[in-house]
């Protein structure tokens, strides 16, 4: 649980505060916040609801919790695998010497080897959409990528330029991938298998099922929420989704804990100390402008305002302006806003 203390108004004890807060965090709180609000409830005001209709929801309860619903989301994009028989055929029906790689099993196992870049220049060599400018081209563009991320020996590399060419020559490819240009060739074994492991790549990546919501922390209420409102402050973005093929690294962590909670635990704690830095980088600055950037692109709490940096936020407002910006606003800063506007009504000449 986090403790409540008092805090003094100083912005660095606040600041000190927040830092502190990246080790004391604890399961226990993460469970407290993802269980306070009903799944329908979280869905609605995060935009959410579309993924009451994709099957990995359907075994949960209405009342699951927005906890349960992220671990299942976090395993189904990470139980994706491709499609490697395919992708052996395809070797062994153009009797390459090569044997393809490991890595090239499931998202998973491109993660484990620590292959995502290579996999993402991979994905988009072969999904992205271009002009070829010739059939030559295109099979050279293959031969050259079977190369480079297949491992393929010298040898390979020749027998699948010269197959391809054979195939590609006299055909007119217009503006498409290179995977939606196999189509035509499908009656090749060699093709058709390889076209197969690339469909079972395609097809996991273009699940729609994820969710990416923003995570906001209140100094006033000590805890954490999902909705922005003028007491909390954006900390960061958890990301369940995927990426040209390779599922987001928050979805990974959660999919591989034995505890929900704890992995999330471990990704807020990552978000509050790069948060952490953002501010203290943003609070080192001597421009009034860059700090009031912040607050009101929702990343920096009032708390961390000065009075005078206040004064810069609320002049030129008028009246309907101020009362829509600290509608809700909690009692320690309702009374120091109300000082700062009564000093300049009865007591300064300019605000």
């Amino acid at each position: 649980m986090i403790t409540k203390t008092t805090i003094s108004h100083n912005r660095a004890n606040y600041l000190e505060q927040f830092g502190e807060l990246s080790k004391t965090i604890s399961a226990e709180t993460i469970t407290e916040a993802f269980d306070s609000d009903s799944l329908r409830k979280v869905f609605s005001e995060n935009a959410l609801s579309s993924l009451e209709k994709d099957n990995v929801l359907k075994d949960l309860k209405p009342d699951s919790t927005l906890l349960e619903v992220l671990s299942e989301i976090a395993k189904e994009l990470n139980s994706d695998t491709f499609d490697f028989e395919s992708l052996k055929n395809f070797y062994k029906e153009f009797n390459l010497e090569s044997t393809p790689p490991e890595w090239f099993r499931s998202a998973k196992a491109v993660k484990d080897s620590k292959k995502v870049g290579d996999f993402k220049k991979f994905y988009k060599i072969m999904f992205d959409m271009s002009v070829p400018e010739s059939p030559g081209s295109t099979a050279i563009s293959f031969a050259e990528c079977m190369r480079n991320y297949f491992y393929l020996s010298s040898k390979d590399y020749e027998t699948i330029r010269n197959e391809f060419e054979k195939l590609f020559r006299s055909h007119k490819f217009g503006f498409s991938s290179n995977h939606s240009r196999l189509v035509k060739f499908l009656f090749n074994p060699g093709i058709n298998s390889f076209y197969k492991f690339l469909n079972s790549i395609f097809s996991a990546n273009e699940k729609r099922i994820k969710a990416e919501f923003k995570i906001f922390y209140s100094f006033s209420k000590n805890n954490f929420s999902f909705k922005k409102d003028i007491n909390n402050f954006e900390i960061g973005i958890l990301k369940l989704n995927k990426d040209l093929g390779v599922p987001s690294n928050h979805a990974t962590k959660i999919s591989e804990s034995d505890s929900p909670a704890e992995a999330i635990k471990e990704i807020i704690s990552s978000m509050i100390k790069s948060h952490y830095k953002l501010l203290s980088t943003t609070l080192l600055t001597t421009e009034v402008g860059v700090i009031l950037y912040r607050f009101d692109e929702g990343k920096l709490p009032l708390e961390l305002l000065t009075d005078e940096e206040l004064r810069a936020h609320m002049r030129n407002k008028d009246l309907f302006s101020l009362q829509m910006s600290f509608s809700n606003l909690n009692e320690i800063q309702k009374d120091r806003i109300s000082k700062i506007i009564y000093n300049y009504v009865f007591e300064e000449n300019e605000f």
